[in-house]
């Protein structure tokens, strides 16, 4: 039991990394196990009884495809975006930085800023 409720809360706690607008439902077949085995563990504890089990299937060879499957595509998506980030150059580049530094060293305080060019 606390793997299942260990695999429920890491879930939980990512949703962000879902990528379907919907729980897929894979997701919500293991929900699904998680609870109804959760429900029977508390009945059977009250019983005395050591064996606890769930009628729905674990969805293991499911599971495992489907996330699998989302990393290589959300791994995807993030190489996209950081060779994007790449491309538009966020700093300055060598020429543009002397410019910014010759600016900034001919500005002195108490007095105007040097007419542009």
């Amino acid at each position: 039991m606390p793997n299942n409720d260990q695999l429920h809360k890491i879930i939980i706690n990512n949703t962000s990394l879902v990528i379907e607008n919907e729980i897929p439902k894979v997701l919500l077949d293991l929900f699904a196990h998680i609870m109804e085995f959760r429900i029977n563990f508390s009945e059977r504890k009250h019983k005395h009884s050591e064996a606890a089990e769930s009628n729905s299937k674990y969805p293991g060879k499911e599971l495992l495809a489907y996330c699998e499957k989302s990393f290589r595509e959300l791994k995807t998506e993030q190489i996209s975006l950081i060779k994007g980030r790449r491309k538009k150059r966020r700093f300055p580049t060598i020429g543009q930085e002397q410019v910014l530094l010759t600016q900034v060293s001919m500005e002195v305080p108490g007095k105007p800023p040097p007419a542009r060019q």
